[in-house]
């Protein structure tokens, strides 16, 4: 797989981790939302079990604490990762944060019922313009450095 590439899925995979890890923060510090995900998840499993819901809450809330921690150290290993076989560190960043901006978004809409207005899909689009420009023009003037031409002429003779 190409260079530019392990950047943009290392990248991504940071970001989604990330935001994974805000999401079990929101639900480990957040009695109500866990029982209210757990509920929901049980009425979509048809289970229906409002009170094991209840029971479980703390047991749920020490899992989703874990599962920040595991999050975390996941998004920072893709994003090291991403760092080291990116050519400059905005492409990496720019990456990271656009995944874990678009999931953290989709996820409160989908889990917690958060609403997205039309400027979030403004701002959304406008920063994923953002990053297309960023990784273009990074790939450009990796193409053309005069420092790899140098390098390619000495390789060369």
């Amino acid at each position: 797989m190409a260079r530019s590439r392990l950047v943009i899925v290392y990248g991504i995979q940071a970001g989604i981790f990330a935001s994974l890890a805000s999401i079990f923060g929101k639900l480990a510090l957040n009695e109500s939302e866990i029982v209210s995900t757990c509920i929901e998840a049980s009425n979509y499993l048809t289970l229906n079990s409002e009170v094991l819901c209840y029971k479980l809450s703390p047991l749920l809330r020490v899992v989703s604490t874990v599962l920040i921690f595991t999050c975390n150290s996941l998004m920072w290993l893709f994003y090291t990762k991403s760092l080291s076989t990116s050519s400059t560190t905005a492409a990496a960043v720019a990456i990271n944060t656009a995944a874990n901006f678009l999931f953290t978004g989709f996820a409160g809409a989908f889990l917690f019922k958060e609403t997205l207005t039309w400027k979030w899909f403004i701002g959304t689009m406008l920063m994923l313009l953002g990053v297309l420009c960023i990784n273009r023009s990074i790939t450009i003037s990796s193409s053309s450095s005069p420092v790899l031409e140098k390098d390619l002429k000495l390789k060369a003779s």
